[in-house]
């Protein structure tokens, strides 16, 4: 199955790019698809601080579906 992935902030930068398109085994889930990320880019590993799927952030792991989209979070700061 393939999931849209898209980046913010600083995490474009590490990945290099602002968006991309991930293939994953049918029975993935939103762990699986971290892992693989870290796998291809991997100064993104410790710099992802929330992951959202189809709008919604995520506060465990979840089942992926085809056609999902991840949007990846950097740390943020503020006051």
């Amino acid at each position: 199955m393939k999931i849209k992935v898209n980046y913010f902030g600083r995490l474009a930068e590490l990945a290099g790019t602002a968006s991309e398109q991930v293939a994953l085994p049918a029975a993935s889930d939103s762990e699986n698809l971290l892992k693989k990320l870290e796998e291809r880019h991997p100064l993104l590993k410790g710099q992802i601080s929330a992951l959202a799927i189809n709008g919604e952030i995520l506060q465990k792991a979840a089942k992926l579906h085809a056609g999902d989209e991840a949007d990846l979070f950097p740390p943020f700061a503020g006051g």
